[in-house]
This record gives structure tokens, C-alpha cells and sequence, in this order.
């Protein structure tokens, strides 16, 4: 993970800088793409009966189509909207993806306390209920702080309406993290 976040990190500066956000979004994808190439496939030395460990490509692959259909909406929002409207739309997006952020942050904290225990589907659907909890309740804290984010930004405040139900989508974007 230090790889692949010193790698997006620097390509995503370094992209951004020269091409601006086409250059930043390039630039991670980027760096993804040079730690799947550059570090091992890992092999399990020790065969486990239970399940196999995941590999880097697997791992890698699972987020980056998560994170594709997650920030699908504002990539798409320009082209369907105008551009009022989609620069409106951004202000309340941008912030509802740092619930996802949160939630998918906390996934690797999760997941093998998940995988460990043995109860079964009821564990699953709890884990998934409390992320989506969490989730709500980073919702209702972001929310509380769009105004703030308005003047940090500079630009009108976003619809708490629109907010919300966007950070509601991100809250059971987030739960397959779990």
C-alpha cells in the first residue's frame, strides 16, 4: 500500500500539475497500474483450507471498479448537465465522497475481524449495517459543515436535500467494504 499510495500520490502531483484534473485523475490511475507492475503476486507459502489470500491484482481490481462507479457521477454530471448545474451538483458530490473515503479507509480495519469469526451471514449483515451507520452519521457530520466547505471554496453552498442523499449513496457505496 505505501507503493501504490507513494506512486498515485507523486504521478497525480506531477500529472496534475502539467495537464491540471484530467493530468491529476490520470496520474492515479497511473500509479495504481505501476504497483500492480512493479510488486510480486503474492503466493501463500502455507495452504489454507479455509480461503486463499488475496492477491494485490485482485485487491486492486475490486477497488478501482468500486471507485469508478462511485465517482461515475461526477465524471458524468458535465456532459448531462449545464454547467451551472453541474458545478452545483460537484458541491454537494465532492464532500459525499469523503464519506466513501471513511468507510473504505475502515474496510481493512473490518474485514478480517469478519473473516475470522465464524458467524456467518449474521456477522456480514451486521458489519454492513454498522458501516452504513457510520456512514449516516459522517452524512449528518459533513453536512453540518457545508457551509463551512463553501467558504473554504469559495463557492455557494451545496443543497443539503442533494447532500444527503448522496452521502447516503456513498454510506452503502461503502458497505461492501466491510
Amino acid at each position: 500500500m505505501v507503493v501504490e499510495g507513494s506512486a498515485r500520490f507523486a504521478m497525480g502531483a506531477v500529472a496534475g500539475w502539467a495537464w491540471g484534473v484530467t493530468g491529476l485523475a490520470a496520474g492515479i490511475c497511473a500509479g495504481t497500474a505501476v504497483a500492480l507492475v512493479a510488486l510480486p503476486f503474492p503466493r501463500s507459502l502455507v495452504d489454507e483450507i479455509d480461503r486463499p489470500r488475496t492477491s494485490l491484482v485482485d485487491t486492486s481490481l475490486s477497488l478501482a471498479l468500486l471507485g469508478l462507479y462511485v465517482q461515475l457521477d461526477v465524471l458524468i454530471a458535465p456532459s448531462v448537465l449545464e454547467h451551472a448545474r453541474a458545478t452545483t451538483y460537484d458541491l454537494a458530490a465532492v464532500p459525499s465522497k469523503g464519506v466513501y473515503l471513511v468507510l473504505l479507509a475502515a474496510g481493512p480495519l473490518v474485514f478480517p475481524f469478519v473473516r475470522r469469526h465464524e458467524g456467518g451471514r449474521r456477522l456480514v449483515i451486521a458489519a454492513a449495517l454498522i458501516t452504513f451507520g457510520v456512514g449516516a452519521l459522517f452524512t449528518v457530520l459533513i453536512g453540518a459543515a457545508l457551509p463551512l466547505i463553501a467558504v473554504v471554496l469559495g463557492r455557494p453552498r451545496a443543497g443539503l436535500v442533494e447532500f444527503g442523499f448522496l452521502g447516503l449513496a456513498m454510506a452503502l457505496a461503502g458497505c461492501p467494504a466491510s
